[in-house]
């Protein structure tokens, strides 16, 4: 008999909480080899505590939560925890999977200057060319892009609008802040008579943003309120 042979002999032989802990130390990818050994083999390499764990060390590595999680960890199944553990690891997606590269598009009528994808790769931010802030869901692109933040101004105007988006890594289900600078374009132009025509109307607005989960757990949409609005003085004589 191998050396290989009298290893696996082995460790099928062993209590199966003793394997776990065996299978704790692998790479994933040869985590995902032992698997296709045996059928007990492949029952434990399905267990919570490897994929948490695996979760984990890579949090560690990255000194940074799990790219893949928007909800506490307590609350993915084991199968769950595998799927997005793998789907980060992979650097893959629905979006990347399911769609065929001719068919991965947004539908969208709006023009958009700054988009920003959070952790884990589902959720696709979109700011508009008017100030106004939209999402996509990758895991279903076919609902195409969901409104988010309103549009910022009670009339119709040219504004030129920035975006800057920090998440909280500290936070157990997925969330960010989004300040939003919007300059209108009046405010930088002069009057026909000399006179500046100020409106007084751009600003900073600053807004907290999450991700809302369902009865079963799993994130169904986004939702975000506004936390300040700094008026912004952009004339500068």
């Amino acid at each position: 008999m191998s050396t290989i042979s009298q290893m696996a002999t082995g460790l099928v032989s062993m209590p199966p909480e003793i394997v776990v802990e065996i299978f704790k130390q692998l790479h994933w990818k040869d985590l995902l080899a032992a698997r296709q050994t045996c059928t007990l083999f492949h029952n434990i390499s399905k267990s919570r505590d490897i994929w948490e764990n695996l979760i984990q060390i890579h949090a560690a590595a990255t000194h940074r939560p799990p790219t893949t999680l928007e909800k506490p960890i307590r609350m993915y199944t084991a199968g769950k925890l595998e799927e997005h553990f793998l789907r980060g690891a992979r650097n893959e997606s629905k979006w990347l999977d399911d769609i065929p590269f001719e068919e991965r598009s947004i539908p969208s009528p709006h023009k958009f200057r700054h988009c920003h994808l959070l952790r884990g790769g589902r959720w696709f931010l979109c700011s508009a060319t008017g100030g106004e802030m939209l999402y996509c869901d990758l895991d279903s692109p076919g609902s195409g892009l969901v409104p988010l933040i309103p549009y910022p101004f009670p009339y119709p105007c040219d504004s030129d609008t920035s975006m800057a988006i920090e998440e909280d890594n500290e936070a157990e289900i997925l969330s960010f802040n989004i300040a939003l600078v919007h300059v209108l374009e009046e405010d930088w132009l002069y009057r026909s008579s000399g006179e500046t025509a100020v409106t007084g109307d751009s600003r900073v607005d600053v807004w907290f943003g999450k991700v809302v989960l369902g009865e079963d757990g799993n994130g169904t949409h986004l939702h975000a309120e506004k936390l300040a609005s700094v008026p912004l003085p952009v004339y500068l004589g």
